[in-house]
């Protein structure tokens, strides 16, 4: 037989009055089969919990202040709980809505006995969903941790994968450089260099993992690592180090997370001239500063990680004062398409009068105008916009003097 627990909270006087209705609700009781099993206490043993029916008999005297902090106890415990009074009405109009119910010390046994087994049969369920609570709090704070753990890791991979990444561009005689650097998230599939060489020569390159997130970063450290030794090696023709990157690449056919776009070269700002190789990635843009021309600087190559013997061809052309080389990323295309704007648009509105401005606070004005598009803070693919102009060298000012 199922055994219903009621806990009377009443004063040492009414004590008597609590028996007498526990009686009366024993003897009322609705449901065969199950019985109540009745006890008193006074306010100060009172400690609410789900495995009871608490009815607390009131005085006329009681404080309303009391009343509401038991009443606001019982809501806080989810506790099933009647409040009884001689002035219930006037109780019910002060309290409002206050999580318990309040009826009149005069009610019929038989109907308080109907109150108080419905409230056992609605506390079962608060119990179960108390339960189920309890569990989902303890889940979400397991969670929690492991997300701030999670997010910890996040924060020192990207710092990790920031000192691989230019902070400020090198100081190169014959050249002004600008860099535009917007990761999507913690890290980026996106990787660049610039290096100056011994012979005055700037050797670069910007290669973009397939792909977001962790694999793409973890891809960005293999190219890094890549690059290097192929710079030690002494292959600093920009096809010969993508051949080189390519091949290792595609020396791990297991790695799903393996390819790659690129774009490399070598500007010598003394012979003013530009040696450029790509594999699959959107080909630089060269701006005249007179006419705000933009031409293609063509790169054509396949993708790296797929072909074993691929080639990577390289173009060569003049780099005059004045001129501005734009190497990006795709996630650039990404970014200014909210905007109904193509790149060589956002270029010739930005950069094709960096011949008459700073080509830093030109870069900076376009990046502050891709903030403007729909989506800016959450953008779809990561940004990296590299541009280099060609000015003139001490020399080359002295001779027009």
């Amino acid at each position: 037989m199922r055994t219903v627990a009621v806990t009377f909270v009443a004063p040492t006087h009414l004590a008597g009055a609590a028996a007498r209705l526990g009686s009366q609700l024993l003897e009322h009781w609705p449901r065969p089969g199950e019985s109540p099993r009745c006890r008193i206490i006074t306010r100060e043993e009172l400690t609410p919990d789900l495995d009871s029916v608490w009815i607390c008999l009131c005085d006329e005297h009681a404080p309303i202040t009391d009343i509401a902090q038991l009443s606001t106890l019982f809501a806080e415990t989810h506790s099933a709980a009647l409040m009884l009074s001689p002035r219930a009405e006037a109780l019910a109009r002060e309290l409002g809505e206050c999580g318990v119910l309040i009826e009149s010390i005069t009610t019929a046994p038989s109907t308080l006995a109907s109150i108080v087994c419905t409230l056992a049969q609605r506390q079962a369920t608060i119990r179960h969903m108390a339960m189920d609570l309890k569990l989902a709090t303890a889940t979400t704070r397991a969670l929690t941790r492991e997300l701030d753990h999670f997010q910890q890791e996040m924060e020192l991979a990207a710092v990790v994968q920031r000192e691989f990444i230019p902070r400020v561009a090198p100081e190169i005689p014959g050249l002004e450089i600008a860099i535009a650097f917007r990761p999507c998230a913690y890290v980026s599939g996106d990787i660049f260099d610039l290096v100056p060489q011994p012979d005055g020569t700037l050797a670069f390159f910007l290669a973009d993992a397939v792909g977001h997130g962790v694999p793409a970063a973890l891809l960005t450290m293999a190219i890094t690592r890549a690059m290097a030794a192929s710079a030690r090696a002494g292959h600093t023709d920009p096809s010969q180090m993508l051949a080189r990157l390519n091949e290792e690449l595609v020396r791990h056919p297991g790695y799903s997370h393996k390819y790659a776009t690129a774009v490399c070269g070598v500007i010598d700002p003394k012979a003013r001239r530009v040696t450029l190789a790509g594999a699959g990635h959107p080909y630089p843009l060269r701006i005249t500063s007179r006419s705000g021309q933009i031409l293609l600087g063509e790169t054509p190559g396949p993708m790296l990680g797929v072909f074993d013997e691929a080639d990577f061809s390289s173009v060569t052309f003049e780099f005059l004062p004045g001129q501005t080389l734009l190497i990006h990323s795709d996630g650039l295309e990404a970014a200014a398409e909210p905007l109904k704007l193509s790149i060589e648009d956002l270029m010739r509105e930005h950069l094709a009068t960096a011949g008459k401005s700073d080509l830093s606070a030109a870069v900076h004005e376009l990046e502050a105008h891709l903030h403007q598009g729909d989506g800016s803070l959450h953008q779809p693919d990561d940004v990296t916009v590299i541009a280099i102009r060609a000015v003139a060298m001490a020399d080359e000012l002295r001779i027009a003097a």
